[in-house]
């Protein structure tokens, strides 16, 4: 009896390890076999507030057969309003624990072909200033492109490979005009002093730099432009952190003139 039980005990062992790699193995063909990448572009561009990034996936499944399949893809953690598509019909994304794989079960969608093409949009924050992605499929050629420009192109990638991206920082992007207006602004300001001062000094006044002339002019000069900069905000030219950063350094400009104006008044 001990030895038919430990016999009963052997094989039961060896049917779970049977069972078991048996799973492993049709979870690695899902994930892996029969499916494959022809070309993977990814398009970015940049907005007032975030980048936008459109991703067109070229699928092919290789035994031409839909049933039971799914297929994973990756997107990175700080992407926003994320959504998918195959032939402009939105299609569901489940999460992975990971939190940067999603999957699609295709026997939802009635796909009659073995080549399709799975679109992707979400949003990145400029704080996030790369874009990075994790190859699952081996795929014959994936670029990205960063407001109609090729930054990055290769061919022939293997499953698990790393692709990371640096994209540009708001201070290199679109919000460069707004910095050389402000360095006008401070110039038109620096002028009227300059002009002011000139103007004394011709009159042998050189003590005094600062007078309540010069200092209501610098003060009209930044109550405009914060109203100027009001202005841009309400239309949303610009973004939420230019806006900020210089309306702080206007209001600090201003309150620092208006203090030497009632030193003086007093």
């Amino acid at each position: 009896m001990k030895k038919l039980g430990l016999a009963l005990l052997v094989a039961l062992v060896i049917i779970s390890t049977i069972n078991l790699l048996a799973v492993k193995k049709s979870y690695a063909q899902s994930y892996n076999e029969n499916i494959e990448i022809k070309k993977y572009f990814i398009n970015v561009t940049t907005t007032r507030e975030y980048f936008s990034v459109n991703e067109e996936i070229f699928f092919h499944i290789t035994n031409n057969t839909f049933l039971n399949k799914t297929i994973f893809i990756f997107i990175q953690g700080t992407a926003e309003e994320i959504k998918a598509s195959i032939s402009n019909k939105l299609v569901s994304l489940n999460k992975s624990l990971d939190g940067e794989k999603y999957h699609i079960n295709l026997t939802s969608y009635n796909l009659s072909t073995s080549a399709f093409r799975l679109d992707i949009n979400y949003r990145l924050p400029y704080s996030a200033n790369f874009i990075t992605k994790k190859i699952i499929y081996t795929t014959d050629e994936i670029s990205v492109n960063l407001d109609n420009k090729l930054v990055f192109n290769s061919k022939n990638i293997l499953t698990n490979a790393i692709l990371k991206a640096i994209l540009p920082t708001e201070k290199e992007g679109i919000s460069l005009w707004y910095y050389i207006i402000y360095i006008a602004v401070i110039a038109l300001i620096g002028s009227g002093v300059i002009i002011l001062v000139s103007y004394l000094k011709g009159k042998g006044r050189k003590e005094e730099v600062e007078t309540p002339e010069i200092l209501e002019l610098r003060k009209k000069l930044l109550l405009g432009s914060l109203k100027e900069l009001e202005k841009e905000y309400r239309a949303k030219k610009i973004s939420d952190h230019t806006y900020n950063r210089l309306r702080e350094e206007y209001k600090s400009q201003a309150v620092n003139v208006m203090k030497k104006l009632d030193e003086i008044k007093k």
